[in-house]
């Protein structure tokens, strides 16, 4: 296990070039075992609600209760995901950029050793089998450099649905630049949407609320976070890409879905990503429908 290191944002956030209103986001750095890139198990157990979760206590012994992802309200399962897909014409993904892409990760008892795209992608499976995926996804990579290393390949892959997460190496690295990250989020964002395909972009988890990261660090971060995450959703806007925003979720605040790195989502935060997105695609795909 290597040593952890302090999650910090840039010290040039005191004036951050281009601020307004706080807005989404968080996670950030890349600090883990490298992402498995199996061929995805099929997942198991309820849940479609969004309520929010607590571990409980058994109302006959008072014990607490061990939460899985059969009882996780946040979490969806292969067929409920493959339910609210039904009908999505995606065939061929591919997924770009940091570690969040990746699905940087940790075990959790009671869920199972699955990363986001792992989840997202067994339940398309179901709808069509012959889907075909890419994962470029590396840690530790700036906008730019996701932009420079697999943008092109990505594009060669010709897919319909693309994800990309991309920004928190921006703002922990020295010269954080808030122009340059809308500036390559918009030259992604845009050079796949010319292409037709659909694209879903996310707005990261504040982790400085869950009080894994030092009162020193916290606060900016935070702002970082939100910077970041408000130039994501004004470049999706703009090109008709699909934005999540996971930054203001009340899981933000849940330290049981942080690995031991205090950085990455563990199998369970992982679970929970994936049906966040998945919703979000749904709703998408709802939308198209209504506007046609």
């Amino acid at each position: 296990m290597t040593e952890h290191t302090e999650p910090t944002a840039s010290t040039e956030l005191a004036e951050p070039a281009e601020t307004s209103e706080p807005v989404e986001t968080s996670k950030t750095v890349e600090k883990y075992e490298p992402v498995k890139t199996h061929e995805p198990a099929e997942m198991s157990g309820p849940a479609e609600t969004g309520a929010q979760v607590e571990t409980g206590a058994s109302a006959r012994t008072g014990e607490p209760v061990e939460m899985t992802e059969a009882t996780d309200p946040y979490v969806l399962s292969t067929e409920a995901g493959a339910r609210l897909l039904a009908g999505a014409p995606w065939k061929r993904i591919a997924v770009i950029g940091d570690s969040i892409s990746a699905g940087i990760r940790e075990a959790v008892p009671g869920y199972q050793d699955l990363s986001w795209v792992d989840r997202i992608s067994a339940a398309l499976r179901r709808v069509h089998p012959d889907l075909d995926e890419i994962r470029l996804a590396r840690r530790d990579l700036t906008l730019t450099e996701i932009r420079r290393t697999q943008l092109r390949p990505a594009l060669d892959f010709r897919p319909d649905l693309v994800f990309l997460s991309g920004g928190g190496n921006d703002f922990i690295r020295p010269g954080f630049d808030p122009a340059t990250v809308r500036a390559e989020l918009t030259e992604i964002v845009s050079r796949v949407r010319v292409t037709g395909a659909d694209i879903l972009t996310i707005g990261m988890l504040d982790i400085s609320r869950a009080g894994i990261v030092s009162a020193k660090h916290a606060e900016a971060i935070g702002r970082a976070t939100r910077i970041v995450a408000r130039i994501t959703r004004e470049v999706a806007r703009e090109h008709g890409a699909i934005f999540v925003s996971f930054t203001d979720h009340p899981l933000c605040a849940d330290a049981g879905i942080y690995c031991g790195d205090r950085l990455h989502l563990n199998c369970r935060g992982q679970a929970f990503e994936a049906a966040e997105k998945m919703r979000a695609l749904a709703a998408h795909l709802a939308a198209r429908s209504e506007a046609a």
